[in-house]
């Protein structure tokens, strides 16, 4: 609801991109799917054995969707996200870095950049 009505405030009048990290990106996928003017989401080390997320709603909204995650990440492993994700959507990896991004945050502000 927080981040729905963020949307609200922000883009009263226009479309928005939005981003999540981790849990923040279960929240991100949820309001992209619901909200109409939301026309795309990157979704960030999004932790799919920890948290439920609604690619299946996602997918069938339309909404374009990027995710990014750390090779290195333990929480969100790049196996674990494209297996949850069944192919539906691009995972974009960046090369080192684990679940906090110590390692890569540069490349990884870079590609949300590009992909928002």
């Amino acid at each position: 609801a927080d981040l729905a009505a963020a949307v609200d405030h922000l883009a009263p009048d226009g479309p928005s991109a939005i981003a999540g990290y981790s849990f923040g990106a279960a929240a991100a996928a949820v309001v992209a799917a619901r909200h109409p003017r939301v026309e795309r989401v990157v979704l960030v080390a999004p932790p799919v054995d920890r948290f439920p997320f609604a690619f299946g709603p996602l997918s069938s909204s339309g909404v374009p969707v990027s995710i990014l995650v750390g090779t290195e990440d333990a929480l969100a492993s790049p196996e674990r996200v494209e297996a949850a994700v069944e192919h539906l959507f691009a995972v974009h990896h960046i090369a080192g870095a684990g679940h906090s991004f110590t390692r890569g945050l540069g490349e990884l502000g870079r590609r949300v950049l590009e992909l928002l």
